[in-house]
């Protein structure tokens, strides 16, 4: 069963999470409601699941509601 998680007012980003993609730092500060600053210190860290795509950091939606349970 796929959890829907709806952000008000962000149809862009509840589209990105409807689907197994891959999210950029930016929609998953705005899922989380932190800093992008955060973000990016969380997978500097290896707190959060991320993938690394060249220069570009990436995190699968599956993994971050696994992480977020």
């Amino acid at each position: 069963m796929t959890k829907t998680l709806p952000i008000e007012g962000h149809q862009a980003i509840n589209e990105v999470f409807e689907s197994d993609e891959m999210l950029t730092v930016q929609e998953v500060a705005a899922y989380l409601k932190v800093p992008v600053s955060w973000v990016y210190e969380r997978t500097r860290t290896r707190a959060l699941p991320v993938r690394k795509l060249g220069h570009k950091i990436r995190i699968f939606r599956r993994e971050l509601l696994e992480w977020i349970d």
